[in-house]
């Protein structure tokens, strides 16, 4: 047994770090395991999700909804004052959608502005200075899963063999969810990630099938020298 137990051992010290390459070459599967391991190989990080996002958004609760915002002073707290008085994050009890979504953006909508003639709010609106959009309510979290399996489907039915269609969501999932009606600027600046994976997953799809590389595209001849080259035929 003491014979079988050494060599066991000896076998598994020389496989080199092949029973589990992602740690040996530092290539973290998930962004969870990028930031526990301190790899640092995603390059926008990883911002750990919250219980209410993985385990559900909890139930209504009279005692504990009632003092959100104030300090956690149960049980037996030997000092009742605010520890984050800067950040209400870690000393939120209520942690849905609606709840925090208040401490970014007025859940009502702006005020709308007053014009004095019809010209003057046309002038406005075709000027892009007045937006009726934005002074909309934000939306729930039901609007936004309504809409998000809207437009998932709509892409499915569009184009069911497209390598890109489910960036394509998540983009439009992480515009909902910044409420893109209301704030198109903070929006557009939250989900800039997502767009820009788009386009690459895009660009890429394109080199694929029209075969403008040997190395990234099918192993097939070029129809034209490069890709701006003139096409004589239909010229």
């Amino acid at each position: 047994m003491g014979a079988y137990s050494s060599r066991h051992a000896a076998q598994c010290q020389g496989t080199g770090g092949r029973a589990f390459p992602e740690y040996s070459e530092k290539v973290p599967l998930t962004p969870d395991m990028d930031g526990e391991k301190h790899m640092e190989v995603y390059q926008f990080g990883n911002q750990p999700k919250s219980d209410a996002a993985t385990q559900g958004a909890p139930t209504y609760n009279e005692k504990l909804d009632a003092q959100n915002h104030h300090a956690k002073n149960f049980p037996w707290a030997n000092d009742r004052r605010v520890f984050h008085a800067d950040k209400a994050e870690p000393d939120r009890i209520n942690q849905t959608y609606e709840n925090m979504l208040g401490d970014d953006m007025n859940i009502n909508g702006t005020a709308k502005p007053n014009f004095s003639t019809q010209w003057e709010k046309d002038l406005a609106y075709h000027h892009g200075l007045y937006v009726p959009e934005v002074h909309q309510e934000a939306r729930s979290v039901d609007d936004i899963r309504i809409a998000v399996s809207e437009f998932a489907d709509k892409v499915q039915q569009d184009d069911p063999d497209c390598a890109c269609k489910y960036l394509k969501i998540e983009e439009f999932r992480c515009l909902q969810v910044h409420q893109v009606h209301a704030q198109p600027q903070v929006a557009a600046k939250k989900c800039a990630k997502w767009w820009d994976e788009t386009q690459k997953c895009v660009w890429d799809q394109e080199k694929m099938k029209s075969g403008y590389t040997h190395v990234e595209g099918p192993q097939m001849q070029r129809r034209r020298a490069y890709v701006f080259y003139p096409d004589y035929k239909y010229a």
